[in-house]
């Protein structure tokens, strides 16, 4: 008697080839976006810190406190969402992630690019 591994798996793929590859693509796009805007601030530590009045030291906090929360908060996400509906939880997630870097690129102080960041 043979069962299967996983409960409730889907069948074949009901979308046609085209939707997914625009799935992929968007997938693609939304890896670059977040990678890109997730490394920039590296190579923008001095511009940053002169336009805000700040040490560069305290601008370099910006991209450890992004990679620390990342790190610290990735396995309890993962977990926490593991029943939650893919594309929803897609969404949401863009959507915060988006509204975090709106208002990065729209501040002109420190605490609101750190909580721009940190979202």
């Amino acid at each position: 008697m043979s069962t299967p591994f996983l409960t409730g798996q889907a069948g074949p793929p009901t979308t046609s080839p085209a939707r997914r590859r625009a799935g992929l693509l968007v997938l693609a796009t939304t890896t670059f976006v977040v990678v890109t805007t997730e490394l920039l601030p590296v190579g923008l530590l001095t511009p940053i810190s002169d336009d805000l009045g700040v040490a560069r030291s305290r601008v370099g906090l910006l991209t450890t406190v992004y990679a620390f929360t990342g790190g610290l908060t990735a396995a309890p996400l993962t977990h926490w969402t593991g029943g939650r509906p893919r594309k929803r939880l897609y969404m949401t997630v863009s959507a915060v992630f988006f509204l975090g870097t709106v208002l990065s690129a729209a501040t002109e102080s420190y605490p609101i690019l750190a909580i721009g960041r940190f979202l």
